[in-house]
């Protein structure tokens, strides 16, 4: 049996490419970017409060950090964000000698290691990589990837989930809980109607994964069958993430790159923040502890 669900339109951001939502249950916000502009976005459900910052360098995702900030990642490495300023202070680039690549998607697992992918830009080559950051500093966990993308990690942290868009795959490694250690690589799940893109998982380990250019959210049992569908009424979808003080509220981010006219005026909304409400709730987001570099 398949739960369909329809999201509604909370925020008409007008994000050219949003992605990478994150709650921070310390401001009760709503963070995500745009890739495109280069703009952070907030948002507060409760007053409606909402705005953006402008930076220099293209930024695709945002984790919480362990200090009371943020964390983001930009196509010139990992930088600190002040969430009350927008002022980023650079920590780290995994990857300074690659100049055709860029980080992509950024999440923190349940002990509070960052982990970021990057990505071929243009996704030309399968030149993308997953790096782990621990007090003991940044190791590269896996290669081969074109666009490292949505990550996640089941509720018992022995399975690790991981997206490379361009062959529209999700990856399962075995995880390691205690040591941080993945192996046994191996496809999960591919798609045929679009590209998995970013994703978040539930407590009843159910993956949520956006599907860019076929207009919904794809709800994926931990055994890899499609459980639910959330209909949406754009076609870029790209990313999702709980939040509210329940966490039953998934938020997912659209854009509006390479539509045409036409299209535009078919998905008028493109672009804009959606939400649904869920029966079971998302996992809290753990702030992410040193970063050992």
């Amino acid at each position: 049996m398949t739960y369909n669900y329809q999201a509604r339109l909370c925020l008409d951001a007008g994000s050219i490419c949003g992605e990478g939502p994150v709650w921070d249950h310390r401001s009760k916000r709503l963070w995500w970017v745009d890739i495109t502009r280069g703009w952070f976005h907030y948002l507060d459900p409760k007053s409606g409060d909402t705005g953006h910052f402008e930076t220099p360098p293209l930024v695709s995702g945002i984790v919480l950090a362990a200090d009371g900030g943020l964390i983001v990642a930009t196509s010139a490495g990992l930088h600190r964000m002040d969430p009350e300023t927008g002022h980023l202070r650079f920590l780290h680039d995994p990857e300074p000698d690659v100049p055709g690549n860029r980080l992509n998607d950024i999440k923190v697992d349940p002990r509070g290691r960052l982990w970021v992918g990057t990505m071929s830009e243009g996704a030309r080559a399968p030149s993308g990589a997953l790096y782990r950051y621990d007090p003991e500093g940044c190791r590269r966990m896996a290669d081969g990837m074109t666009v490292t993308n949505g990550m996640g990690w089941s509720p018992d942290e022995s399975v690790f989930y991981l997206i490379d868009s361009k062959p529209a795959e999700i990856l399962a490694f075995d995880a390691d809980p205690v040591t941080g250690t993945i192996a046994r690589r191996r496809r999960f799940l591919r798609f045929d109607d679009g590209k998995p893109d970013g994703m978040c998982v539930d407590a009843d380990g159910t993956l949520w994964v956006a599907i860019c250019d076929a207009g919904y959210v794809a709800g994926i049992s931990p055994e890899g069958r499609i459980v639910a569908r959330i209909e949406v009424p754009v076609q870029r979808i790209t990313s999702c993430a709980f939040g509210d003080d329940d966490l039953r509220t998934l938020y997912i981010t659209s854009g509006l790159f390479g539509l045409d006219q036409g299209q535009m005026a078919a998905y008028p909304t493109s672009g804009a923040l959606f939400s649904v409400r869920l029966p079971v709730p998302g996992v809290a987001q753990v702030p992410a502890g040193p970063l050992g570099v």
